[in-house]
């Protein structure tokens, strides 16, 4: 008597504000390619929980619209659209996601973030291999195919200032520190394990042990919530940075750029540094 194929379950939650629809069209339909990519390899069911945290968004139903437009013929794929009554900030608004999930694995995406056909495919392998592993962090590049140094040392009140306040003179002065903190010294041509400060971007989680780690600390409204959960987790479990999983990340640099964001990054490094302390 042959027996089923248990079918393996992946849950994605995509925090949106006011998205640019002509990225998170794109965003929708890369998923759906390493979906079906992985639907080809193993018998899965995915959900897909989109959390916007928009108000008075015109797009709204345009955002709405293009995850039933983009998903809704495959049979494996469940889409949920949840809205918050306010901006509740991108940790909790994940949260709503994880709290429900029942899944095997959780990958929290940006909404700026273009996958490959196999990143998926590649997450599940090395995950299914690597049991001890409860968050996979991918080799991320640019749009120009220029690689993103992502994988980081906890960050401290001083790396805060060099990354982004300092002037450019203090920032060559401090060269050597700035690269030391974005892990250059590794090759990230192979695997790293243990990375301190992974990137939120791209979070793939063994979802048990997200959920004993209860999701995200929903004391950062935004920034910081990814580097305090890359601490966390490694109370309870291990991180690997993994190569052959790679994504493309339109980095906008948000909050180098509009001073509202440099006030919310300034707040949340406060209160990481209040958790873990660290000021140079």
């Amino acid at each position: 008597m042959t027996h089923p194929v248990k079918k393996i379950k992946i849950s994605i939650s995509i925090v949106i504000h006011k998205p640019d629809i002509s990225v998170l069209e794109k965003v929708f339909i890369q998923l759906k390619k390493a979906i079906d990519h992985v639907n080809n390899k193993y018998p899965s069911i995915f959900d897909i929980y989109i959390i916007d945290n928009s108000v008075d968004n015109p797009n709204e139903n345009k955002s709405h619209s293009l995850l039933n437009v983009i998903f809704s013929n495959s049979e494996n794929i469940i889409c949920h659209f949840i809205k918050p009554k306010k901006n509740i900030g991108y940790g909790a608004g994940n949260n709503l996601a994880i709290q429900q999930v029942i899944s095997d694995y959780h990958l929290v995406l940006n909404p700026d973030v273009f996958v490959e056909e196999d990143t998926l495919l590649q997450a599940i392998k090395y995950m299914d291999k690597h049991s001890e592993i409860g968050l996979l962090t991918p080799a991320v590049f640019g749009e120009n195919g220029k690689r993103h140094y992502l994988c980081k040392n906890n960050p401290t009140l001083f790396d805060l200032y060099l990354r982004s306040f300092a002037p450019n003179f203090i920032k060559k002065k401090f060269r050597l520190r700035m690269m030391n903190f974005e892990m250059r010294y590794k090759d990230y041509g192979h695997e790293i394990l243990d990375i301190p400060a992974p990137t939120g971007c791209f979070m793939f989680f063994r979802t048990s042990v997200l959920k004993k780690l209860e999701g995200f600390d929903e004391k950062f409204f935004m920034y910081f919530e990814d580097s305090d959960i890359g601490r966390r987790i490694l109370k309870i479990s291990h991180s690997a940075y993994v190569p052959k999983v790679k994504i493309i990340h339109k980095w906008a640099r948000g909050s180098h750029n509009n001073l509202k964001l440099k006030l919310v990054t300034i707040c949340s490094a406060l209160i990481y540094w209040r958790k873990w302390g660290g000021i140079y």
